[in-house]
């Protein structure tokens, strides 16, 4: 399976701690709506003066049913700086989703530098591997011959050894 770097990305603003903060920043944005309000009008209704052993309205004077509407206004910008302070912190989750989709391509983008580093390094490291190889054939057969002594396959064999130790 393989992808683009700007589909893995994209995939990664799929994040569930984006997706998160955006949510927060979402929720935070509503918040300010309903801590901003004046809130809601009241309706009341009151029974005043019913006598005690029957409702009838007729029966003593200043008996009635009083109705009344009622709503909060404030006369400071409390509610407005509510509101504000509110989508300000709303603002602020919204731009660190972004920070965190930023962070997130970063260390992607690093994973794959150091993965396509990796990858020559290792090719390189085989390559010495198949040279060092072949010069331990040669001295091998060398030394059959007698052309050349212990000593010298000793140092081929050991800087094999260490070769590989590093792969």
């Amino acid at each position: 399976y393989a992808m683009t770097f700007n589909d893995a990305v994209k995939i990664l603003h799929t994040h569930e701690s984006i997706e998160a903060t955006d949510f927060k920043s979402r929720a935070l944005s509503e918040e300010a709506n309903l801590q901003g309000s004046w809130g809601d009008p009241m309706f009341k209704i009151a029974a005043k003066n019913f006598p005690k052993d029957t409702l009838e309205k007729d029966q003593t004077p200043m008996t009635g049913i009083e109705f009344g509407i009622s709503q909060k206004v404030s006369l400071s910008t409390k509610y407005g700086n509510i509101k504000g302070a509110f989508n300000s912190l709303a603002e602020a989750y919204k731009y660190e989703a972004d920070d965190k989709k930023q962070a997130l391509a970063k260390a992607l983008w690093e994973i794959l530098i150091i993965k396509r580093k990796i990858s020559e390094e290792l090719i390189i490291l085989n390559e010495n591997n198949v040279w060092i190889t072949k010069i331990l054939k040669i001295s091998k057969r060398l030394y059959s011959t007698g052309k050349i002594s212990q000593q010298a396959i000793s140092v081929s064999y050991t800087h094999l050894r260490a070769h590989e130790t590093d792969s």
